[in-house]
């Protein structure tokens, strides 16, 4: 069980978790009607000077890149310095257990990880919660709900 509290009134109430087959699910507060939209799943974090983004992640393979007027990716960052295809973030599924690696796609500058160690084109590291991946000027980190 996840326990929430209405967005509008506060009102807090409950939702089985197991009963839940997408990340995302609209429930009607039965105090005030307001709609909240509660999202289940990893929640990819970007960081830049500028702002900060969240994406939601699909299971599988979502890759990252700039965000250009002809995209290529599904995570689009805007940060000059991201490749228009930089890495893949690779989410699984087993068991009901959540396993997330990053793999950088061959990128110009690179992928870091928080210890500011280039990962190697082409092989899957695990990425943490309580990890940081920079990609450009960005910091990409987890947020798992």
């Amino acid at each position: 069980m996840k326990y929430f509290k209405c967005g509008k009134c506060q009102t807090p109430y409950k939702i089985d978790e197991s009963k839940v087959t997408t990340n995302q699910v609209v429930v009607s507060c039965t105090n005030c009607s307001a709609n909240n939209i509660i999202r289940f799943g990893p929640i990819l974090v970007a960081q830049s000077k500028e702002k900060v983004k969240q994406f939601i992640l699909k299971e599988g393979v979502n890759t990252l890149g700039r965000n250009t007027k002809n995209p290529v990716a599904d995570i689009l960052i805007d940060d000059e310095f991201v490749s228009r295809k930089h890495a893949a973030l690779h989410i699984e599924n087993r068991d009901n257990k959540i396993f997330i690696s990053i793999e950088d796609s061959g990128s110009s500058n690179g992928t870091f990880n928080k210890n500011k160690v280039r990962l190697k084109t082409g092989l899957k590291y695990p990425f943490l919660p309580d990890d940081y991946i920079i990609i450009g000027l960005t910091k990409l980190t987890l947020k798992i709900n």
